[in-house]
């Protein structure tokens, strides 16, 4: 059951991790769904692991059980800090935004107040590329 639950965890927290680094380079509206599902599958996997490595503290009274609880705690911090990260480079203070909206697509620059800008690309409103520089 361990080796499930490492299998379950290296797949879940590698896809999340993927997911949370393209997102700061294209954001897809399916990527979205398919992210927030595996979220909630995430979580299920987290309180899973949790409760059997406390289970075996219990019996054996070791640090070490709760390896996988602090691998699944290890890619929750490295998802939230990308997020974070991601949402910071948005957030800087705007000195000019400039959008044009065709019917289908769009493009934006987003001129911040540091030097730097963000264009953005956008199709349907389901898929959007961003692009940075100075």
């Amino acid at each position: 059951m361990k080796n499930i639950r490492l299998i379950l965890i290296l797949l879940i927290g590698g896809f999340l991790t993927y997911f949370a680094f393209q997102s700061q380079y294209r954001v897809y509206f399916f990527d979205s769904i398919i992210e927030f599902g595996l979220v909630i599958i995430g979580l299920i996997v987290f309180i899973w692991t949790f409760v059997s490595n406390l289970k075996t503290y219990k019996i054996k009274h070791q640090i070490k059980c709760f390896t996988l609880t602090i691998l699944c705690s290890f890619f929750s911090l490295i998802i939230l800090t990308l997020h974070i990260r991601t949402q910071l480079k948005f957030d800087k203070p705007t000195l000019v935004k400039v959008f044009y909206d065709g019917d289908f697509n769009g493009t934006g620059i987003d001129f911040k107040t540091d030097g730097t800008y963000i264009f953005d690309n956008s199709t349907i409103g389901l898929l959007s590329d961003y692009f940075y520089g100075t």
